[in-house]
């Protein structure tokens, strides 16, 4: 948790899981419409599980730059 604290400190970073965030939303609205089809219902897990590692890997790298930063 300490390190999407720092992430939200940072405007970029902030700007960044808003935007991830933003996406995923609107893909998880997308998913739960009834008249949205079995591929694209797959499609969307795909798009999810990216955004997933794009959000993670934000966070692992804020991480990583306050351990240099202690150093």
């Amino acid at each position: 948790m300490n390190s999407l604290r720092m992430a939200l400190e940072d405007e970029c970073c902030r700007e960044q899981l808003i935007h991830i965030a933003w996406q995923h939303v609107k893909l998880a609205l997308e998913f739960g419409q009834p008249n949205t089809s079995k591929n694209r219902r797959e499609t969307i897990k795909k798009e999810i599980a990216l955004l997933r590692t794009e959000r993670d890997t934000l966070l692992c790298d804020i991480s990583a730059n306050k351990k240099q930063f202690r150093l």
